[in-house]
């Protein structure tokens, strides 16, 4: 019986995970410095956990799951994020495309855990099994999530130019 070893990223691997990372973590902080240091967190709490990364979770899956958890319960409520959130997403536009504004915006209206999940799977390409572990909850949650978010996305992008972007 061979026992089966968590692969343990090493230091370069994670690094690449640094900018999905940060894309995570501006969707709860709207200020760079916060978000960074949510990234920082992060990481700190997974080096310390190295030991308790599974073989089944890929080191992203793990990372983010870490993430997720440090800003569901790190002491700023979730409303005080989003608002921030929100007001800088709606900012970001600026001198931006029209169109790309009209993107930050309708991204902006999205309750958090929509965000989320658009941004896992559409945009860091973690699959609904993934996005479930790290959003901790069933898969059809995230399917749920996730077509309510497309659906609104797509609505509001129509509403902007008369045609659906989001597929």
């Amino acid at each position: 019986m061979s026992i089966v070893r968590a692969e343990i990223p090493d230091q370069t691997r994670i690094m690449e995970l640094v900018p999905a990372l940060r894309i995570f973590a501006r969707l709860h902080f709207a200020d760079t410095e916060d978000a960074d240091q949510l990234v920082q967190q992060t990481l700190t709490k997974a080096t310390d956990r190295l030991h308790l990364l599974r073989p089944e979770l890929r080191p992203s899956t793990w990372l983010l799951s870490i993430m997720y958890g440090l800003s569901h319960n790190g002491g700023e409520k979730e409303g005080q994020s989003k608002g921030r959130a929100e007001s800088d997403m709606a900012s970001a536009g600026m001198g931006w495309s029209s169109r790309g504004q009209a993107v930050w915006r309708a991204l902006a209206q999205l309750p958090l855990h929509h965000r989320e999940v658009l941004v896992l799977t559409d945009v860091l390409g973690e699959r609904y099994e993934d996005a479930a572990h790290i959003c901790n909850c069933a898969v059809g949650t995230i399917k749920s999530r996730l077509n309510r978010a497309r659906h609104h996305m797509r609505r509001e992008l129509k509403e902007h130019d008369g045609d659906a972007v989001v597929g």
